[in-house]
Protein backbone atom coordinates (compact mmCIF):
# COMPACT_ATOMS: atom_id res chain seq x y z
CA UNK A 1 0.00 0.00 0.00
CA UNK A 2 1.51 3.34 -0.85
CA UNK A 3 0.95 6.46 1.72
CA UNK A 4 -0.76 9.31 -0.17
CA UNK A 5 -0.46 12.03 1.96
CA UNK A 6 -4.23 11.60 3.58
CA UNK A 7 -5.99 12.10 0.30
CA UNK A 8 -9.10 10.51 0.37
CA UNK A 9 -12.26 10.31 -1.71
CA UNK A 10 -15.13 12.43 -0.52
CA UNK A 11 -17.46 10.80 2.55
CA UNK A 12 -20.16 12.62 1.96
CA UNK A 13 -22.36 10.48 -0.25
CA UNK A 14 -26.12 9.55 0.57
CA UNK A 15 -25.55 7.32 3.24
CA UNK A 16 -23.32 9.82 5.54
CA UNK A 17 -25.76 12.39 4.98
CA UNK A 18 -28.62 9.90 5.99
CA UNK A 19 -26.46 8.68 8.66
CA UNK A 20 -25.50 12.47 9.99
CA UNK A 21 -29.03 13.03 10.31
CA UNK A 22 -29.51 10.17 12.57
CA UNK A 23 -26.70 10.04 14.67
CA UNK A 24 -27.41 14.31 14.68
CA UNK A 25 -31.23 13.53 16.01
CA UNK A 26 -29.71 11.30 18.45
CA UNK A 27 -27.18 13.74 19.79
CA UNK A 28 -30.33 16.16 20.21
CA UNK A 29 -32.01 13.33 22.19
CA UNK A 30 -29.17 12.81 23.87
CA UNK A 31 -28.65 16.41 25.42
CA UNK A 32 -32.69 16.65 26.44
CA UNK A 33 -31.32 13.32 28.66
CA UNK A 34 -28.86 15.26 30.26
CA UNK A 35 -31.36 18.57 30.72
CA UNK A 36 -33.28 16.41 32.11
CA UNK A 37 -31.39 14.62 34.84
CA UNK A 38 -30.31 18.05 36.28
CA UNK A 39 -32.40 21.09 34.50
CA UNK A 40 -32.09 24.29 32.15
CA UNK A 41 -29.06 26.36 34.78
CA UNK A 42 -27.03 23.15 35.93
CA UNK A 43 -27.09 21.57 32.11
CA UNK A 44 -26.11 25.00 30.52
CA UNK A 45 -23.08 25.10 33.29
CA UNK A 46 -22.55 21.48 32.61
CA UNK A 47 -22.19 22.08 28.95
CA UNK A 48 -19.81 24.77 29.37
CA UNK A 49 -17.57 22.74 31.78
CA UNK A 50 -17.70 19.33 29.97
CA UNK A 51 -16.13 21.54 26.45
CA UNK A 52 -13.36 21.47 28.29
CA UNK A 53 -11.83 18.15 28.43
CA UNK A 54 -13.73 17.14 25.03
CA UNK A 55 -11.31 19.97 23.43
CA UNK A 56 -8.19 18.09 25.08
CA UNK A 57 -9.33 15.23 24.09
CA UNK A 58 -10.04 15.78 20.69
CA UNK A 59 -6.81 17.98 20.31
CA UNK A 60 -4.78 14.78 21.66
CA UNK A 61 -7.15 12.61 19.07
CA UNK A 62 -5.98 15.05 16.40
CA UNK A 63 -2.35 15.23 17.08
CA UNK A 64 -2.73 11.26 17.11
CA UNK A 65 -3.95 11.49 13.35
CA UNK A 66 -2.53 13.93 11.99
CA UNK A 67 -0.38 12.13 9.36
CA UNK A 68 -3.04 10.71 7.84
CA UNK A 69 -6.72 12.42 8.80
CA UNK A 70 -9.65 10.69 8.44
CA UNK A 71 -11.85 12.41 6.97
CA UNK A 72 -14.11 14.80 9.19
CA UNK A 73 -17.39 14.05 8.60
CA UNK A 74 -16.80 10.65 9.76
CA UNK A 75 -15.34 11.90 12.47
CA UNK A 76 -18.15 14.42 12.76
CA UNK A 77 -20.67 10.65 12.58
CA UNK A 78 -18.30 8.92 15.51
CA UNK A 79 -18.49 12.19 17.93
CA UNK A 80 -22.08 12.43 17.37
CA UNK A 81 -22.66 8.89 17.55
CA UNK A 82 -20.85 8.64 21.08
CA UNK A 83 -22.67 11.91 22.44
CA UNK A 84 -26.20 10.70 20.74
CA UNK A 85 -26.50 6.85 20.07
CA UNK A 86 -24.41 5.59 22.44
CA UNK A 87 -25.95 7.79 25.39
CA UNK A 88 -29.60 6.92 24.30
CA UNK A 89 -29.13 3.42 23.90
CA UNK A 90 -26.95 3.42 26.92
CA UNK A 91 -29.66 5.29 28.93
CA UNK A 92 -32.54 3.10 28.02
CA UNK A 93 -30.79 -0.09 28.37
CA UNK A 94 -29.53 0.47 31.63
CA UNK A 95 -32.64 1.79 32.71
CA UNK A 96 -34.76 -1.17 31.52
CA UNK A 97 -32.23 -3.41 33.41
CA UNK A 98 -32.74 -1.85 36.91
CA UNK A 99 -36.53 -1.79 36.36
CA UNK A 100 -36.35 -5.33 35.42
CA UNK A 101 -34.60 -6.28 38.48
CA UNK A 102 -36.96 -3.81 40.54
CA UNK A 103 -39.61 -5.75 38.87
CA UNK A 104 -38.00 -8.93 40.01
CA UNK A 105 -36.67 -8.22 43.55
CA UNK A 106 -38.61 -5.45 44.73
CA UNK A 107 -35.59 -3.92 45.25
CA UNK A 108 -34.81 -0.20 44.29
CA UNK A 109 -31.47 0.03 46.18
CA UNK A 110 -30.49 -2.89 44.85
CA UNK A 111 -31.91 -2.38 40.94
CA UNK A 112 -29.86 0.47 41.58
CA UNK A 113 -26.60 -0.89 41.86
CA UNK A 114 -27.55 -3.42 39.55
CA UNK A 115 -27.91 -0.61 37.11
CA UNK A 116 -24.85 1.19 37.78
CA UNK A 117 -22.73 -1.60 38.46
CA UNK A 118 -23.55 -4.86 36.03
CA UNK A 119 -25.47 -3.27 33.24
CA UNK A 120 -23.83 0.01 32.96
CA UNK A 121 -20.62 -1.07 31.86
CA UNK A 122 -21.82 -3.86 29.57
CA UNK A 123 -24.11 -1.69 27.82
CA UNK A 124 -22.32 1.67 27.26
CA UNK A 125 -19.11 -0.11 25.95
CA UNK A 126 -21.34 -1.93 23.79
CA UNK A 127 -22.92 0.73 22.15
CA UNK A 128 -19.58 2.73 22.06
CA UNK A 129 -18.32 -0.53 19.91
CA UNK A 130 -21.00 -0.64 17.60
CA UNK A 131 -20.13 3.07 16.20
CA UNK A 132 -16.97 2.07 15.63
CA UNK A 133 -17.99 -1.30 14.18
CA UNK A 134 -20.62 0.19 12.10
CA UNK A 135 -17.76 2.95 10.81
CA UNK A 136 -15.45 0.10 10.48
CA UNK A 137 -17.98 -2.23 7.89
CA UNK A 138 -19.72 0.39 6.17
CA UNK A 139 -17.37 2.66 5.31
CA UNK A 140 -14.00 0.03 5.71
CA UNK A 141 -11.89 2.59 3.07
CA UNK A 142 -11.33 4.61 5.78
CA UNK A 143 -10.27 2.06 8.07
CA UNK A 144 -6.55 1.29 6.69
CA UNK A 145 -4.39 0.88 10.24
CA UNK A 146 -4.72 -0.07 13.60
CA UNK A 147 -4.28 4.15 14.37
CA UNK A 148 -7.91 4.45 12.64
CA UNK A 149 -9.44 2.44 14.64
CA UNK A 150 -7.93 4.50 17.85
CA UNK A 151 -8.87 7.65 16.57
CA UNK A 152 -12.48 6.74 15.88
CA UNK A 153 -12.65 4.35 19.10
CA UNK A 154 -10.91 7.68 20.97
CA UNK A 155 -13.79 10.13 18.90
CA UNK A 156 -16.94 8.00 19.75
CA UNK A 157 -15.92 7.78 23.50
CA UNK A 158 -15.14 11.62 24.09
CA UNK A 159 -18.89 12.56 22.50
CA UNK A 160 -20.15 10.28 24.90
CA UNK A 161 -18.78 11.39 27.94
CA UNK A 162 -19.28 14.97 26.73
CA UNK A 163 -22.45 13.90 27.03
CA UNK A 164 -22.31 12.06 30.44
CA UNK A 165 -19.96 15.23 31.50
CA UNK A 166 -23.01 17.54 31.54
CA UNK A 167 -24.68 15.36 33.37
CA UNK A 168 -21.39 15.12 36.10
CA UNK A 169 -20.74 18.84 35.93
CA UNK A 170 -24.60 19.90 36.30
CA UNK A 171 -25.26 17.42 39.40
CA UNK A 172 -22.19 19.20 40.85
CA UNK A 173 -24.01 23.04 40.22
CA UNK A 174 -27.46 21.86 41.30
Amino acid sequence: QIWHGGQRSSALGPGTIVALCVVGFASIWGLWIALSQVGPAPAAIGFIAALIPLAAVLAAVMWLDRWEPEPKVMLLIALLWGAGVSVVLSFYGNTAVAMAYYDATGDANQADIIGAVVSAPIVEETTKGLGVLLIFLLRRRYFDGVVDGIVYAAVVAAGFAFTENIIYFGRAVE
